[in-house]
């Protein structure tokens, strides 16, 4: 019951951002006579991918699981359930030693290319960093932000379970998880 009445905060929350957007935009268009509508509509588009993947605080039993460097990953949704047309979000958590969650990266596609590519690993005491897409190309002039083929390639994952088999397994390289890696 709490869960759903999360989502349902959730989606209301997102509903007053949308509209907040919309109304920005549109007044915004209007001053510049519609010269930023488009980019204005791209900006607030990914207020609208689906709710069941974006924002996600921590990662659900189901989601993948990666290796990298000693640290442990989870990312959701694995990307062999993102269809090609895929609208919402891919997330990534490193998983620390007392066995939390902190997210690392949320990637927000709309018709399966991604306009919001948030970093939540900048300096300490800094705020996440945002880097918003439209068509194929970065907008904004930050020059740190991922190049749009970066930002959108969706990250493999082992299914749920398998890094601890692969752990335990004495030929790691012919373990049945290697084949499911996607």
């Amino acid at each position: 019951m709490a869960k759903q009445l999360r989502a349902s905060e959730l989606r209301l929350e997102a509903q007053g951002r949308r509209t907040a957007i919309r109304s920005f935009c549109l007044g915004i268009a209007a001053t510049l006579a519609l010269g930023s509508l488009s980019a204005c509509q791209q900006l607030g588009a990914h207020e609208g991918a689906s709710l069941a993947d974006c924002g996600i605080a921590v990662p659900p039993v189901d989601a993948g699981e990666m290796g990298s460097h000693g640290s442990e990953m989870r990312i959701f949704p694995r990307s062999n359930k993102m269809p090609g047309k895929y609208s919402g979000c891919q997330s990534v958590w490193e998983i620390r030693k007392d066995g939390t969650a902190s997210k690392i990266i949320e990637a927000q596609y709309i018709d399966g290319a991604v306009v919001r590519f948030t970093d939540f690993t900048p300096k300490p005491g800094s705020v996440p960093k945002v880097c918003n897409f439209q068509d194929g190309k970065p907008i904004g002039p930050d020059k740190t932000c991922p190049s749009f083929e970066q930002a959108n390639e969706r990250q493999k994952s082992f299914p749920p379970g398998c890094l601890a088999k692969i752990a335990s397994s004495t030929l790691e390289s012919d373990h049945p998880c290697f084949q499911q890696l996607r």
